[in-house]
Formats: C-alpha cells, structure tokens, sequence
C-alpha cells in the first residue's frame, strides 16, 4: 500500500529526485519498484539509493555521527542509466541533488515496531528517527525536500528472521 501511495503522488510532478536510505528493502523498492514505473510511465525520474543490508535507523545516526562512508550507493539518470558507488556517506549524497523526496527505513526485523518489547528485546526508533530527519532536513541543499517514513513489511511467521511482539 505504501508504495502504491509513493508512487502515485511521484507521477503528479513533471520531474522527480527520489533517494532512498535503508537497507534491502530500500533497494528492493527503489532499485526495483519505482525504476521500473517511472520508466514505463515516461515520468522523467532520478532515483537513488544509499544501503546497507539489515541497516537499522540506529546504525544510520551512528554514521552521520561519524560521517562514515559505508553505504553502496546505486543511482538511476532519467534515462535510466544506472551508476553504482561504494563507500560514500550521507552526507556526500545529500547534497548530490535536490532531492524532492528522501525516504528512510528502519532495519529489517523492527518493521512495525515504533516503540516495542518483543522476544526479550527493547526496541524504538526514538530518539534516533528523530536524529537522522533532523540531520537530513538541516543538510538537504533545497528546502523542499519532503521526508517519506518507508515502511517495510516483516518477515512470513514461518521465516526464521521474524519476530513476534511479546
């Protein structure tokens, strides 16, 4: 649904700037999804995205802290021509472009979890969620950037990565 969402509201605009900072399911999404859709409904579209597999907002915050370059870095022209970069920070890609949309997704695991105990473990995106946009709309070179909160989808019950709530 929420990808259905996204792009719906990406296909109004005459040219878009996606970037993506998450982990696989970032990739999967952006790389996949969105590429293909913009390529096939004409809308002339830059989309990029910065990953880590299995990255958690939590790691993300680590790495602006550190400005550590450790993201793989793929991004697609508008006429499609796909580019890929290792070990680049956030910070450097950020201000790449004037992103009209800039998404950031939580690890994969803690889908669904804002604020959570389950299986022993306490987890929340605060005050880290709040840490990494903050960073992303103090850095973003324009001011129109909007921020999307991708939320993944968690593991079937029967796959050994999913977690159930306590």
């Amino acid at each position: 649904m929420t990808l259905w969402v996204l792009c719906t509201v990406l296909v109004m605009q005459a040219q878009i700037k996606v970037l993506g900072i998450g982990n696989s399911f970032s990739e999967d999404a952006l790389e996949q999804n969105i590429s293909e859709i913009a390529l096939t409904d004409g809308t002339p579209m830059i989309i990029a995205n910065m990953y880590i597999g299995g990255c958690s907002i939590d790691r993300h915050v680590g790495n602006i802290e550190g400005n550590k370059a450790d993201y793989r870095y793929t991004k697609f022209s508008v006429d499609g021509q796909k580019t890929i970069r290792e070990k680049v920070s956030l910070e450097s890609i950020i201000n790449e472009e004037e992103w009209d949309y800039i998404s950031v997704q939580e690890g994969g695991g803690f889908h669904g979890f804002y604020d959570k105990t389950f299986n022993g473990t306490s987890h929340s995106m605060e005050p880290d969620l709040t840490v990494l946009t903050d960073y992303v709309l103090q850095n973003r070179p324009g001011k129109k950037t909007k921020l999307v909160l991708a939320e993944g989808f968690n593991h079937p019950a029967t796959s050994a990565k999913a977690k159930s709530v306590s």
